[in-house]
């Protein structure tokens, strides 16, 4: 499948909210389970209101699909959007004598339940990925949760200027980015962060190490 550009507004998974919501005061083992690649196309019935949880408090979840901010792309470590200072530098290797650079190492997502996930393009990880219209996306990883603390549609990915970035698509449980150094981070849904190699991304009960 041919990558197309990822649209700046976001929305939301229209289909029930139907995860459990955890308690951000407590911890519980992480359960293991299968991670598999899904198909485009599934639907599902109308959208249902559901609580977001938050360290800070609860917020109600809108009933409508909510369009997200376009904005840059959001440092996990410093929380500031990416000044585009970077944006068109030549690509390490690279010299004045036209010297072909080194190919871009992929990202490679390692979950917690053992699988391993290479990063090809843009994607959707969930319970059940869900594709809004008029998007298009290069892989959709299913991640099997009983407990239904992983959303059905979690987050997106992409890898933009070589940094791999994650964006929480307004779930029930949130995405919490822990790098290599330095204090966890809770996403704002809807923003991109990028997510360092080494650094870790839990959602739910599940996680997933960036390598």
């Amino acid at each position: 499948m041919n990558a197309t550009q990822v649209p700046k507004a976001r929305v939301a998974d229209p289909r029930p909210g139907d995860t459990t919501i955890l308690n951000p005061g407590t911890t519980s083992e992480r359960p293991t389970g299968d991670i598999g690649t899904a198909s485009a196309g599934a639907d599902d019935s109308a959208d249902a209101a559901s609580q977001v949880e938050d360290a800070g408090g609860s917020v109600a979840r809108p009933e409508s699909l909510i369009e997200t901010r376009p904005i840059s792309v959001v440092s996990s470590i410093t929380g500031h959007a990416d000044d585009g200072s970077t944006a068109g530098a030549p690509a390490s290797g690279s010299g004045c004598d036209g010297a072909a650079s080194q190919p871009p190492v992929p990202y490679v997502l390692s979950f917690s339940t053992g699988e391993r996930i290479v990063v090809v393009g843009s994607g959707l990880l969930g319970r059940r990925p869900y594709v809004q219209p008029g998007e298009s996306f290069d892989q959709l990883v299913s991640i099997a949760d009983h407990e239904r603390s992983v959303s059905k549609t979690h987050l997106e990915f992409g890898v933009e200027v070589g940094d791999l970035w994650i964006c929480d698509r307004y779930s029930a449980n949130g995405t919490v980015i822990i790098p290599p150094a330095g204090a966890p981070h809770r996403l704002e849904p809807g923003r991109r962060y990028r997510v360092p190699r080494a650094g870790r991304v839990e959602i739910g009960d599940r996680w997933f190490d960036v390598r």
